[in-house]
């Protein structure tokens, strides 16, 4: 089932995965690109405690273990914002993979933003291919 996280729509559309093992997310920018910032706007309705302990890592490796790439941050508390903003320092990688390490996790998430370089430019990138795990 293909579902939209990268939609441009802040407030509205949400999705989640069942409960289940380390349930991720992974985007695949087809190319390498430094990544300046990854942006994580969390639900609006309920259960905003579903992201605390996500992992956002970039690299070159396809697998979802949370060993094989380079970890840009973790978001350790929810208390007050939507959003939760991880500025990379130019990690180079091709995917972008947020991860909820740990037994019977739900992960939920509205939109995910992807700042990244490609010969010099800074743009956002927005995806519509999105599985559901």
């Amino acid at each position: 089932m293909k579902i939209n996280v990268i939609n441009g729509d802040m407030t509205g559309l949400c999705s989640h995965t069942a409960n289940q093992s380390s349930p991720w997310w992974k985007l695949d920018l087809l190319a390498v690109h430094r990544v300046l910032a990854v942006t994580i706007f969390n639900r609006p309705d309920c259960c905003p405690e579903r992201l605390i302990g996500a992992e956002i890592l970039i690299g070159n490796s396809p697998s979802t273990e949370v060993a094989q790439n380079p970890r840009c941050g973790t978001i350790s508390s929810v208390e007050g914002t939507l959003t939760h903003t991880f500025h990379c320092g130019d990690m180079e990688g091709r995917y972008v993979v947020v991860i909820l390490p740990g037994q019977k996790r739900i992960l939920s998430l509205c939109e995910v933003e992807v700042y990244a370089s490609l010969a010099g430019m800074l743009l956002p990138l927005f995806v519509h291919d999105i599985k559901k795990t």
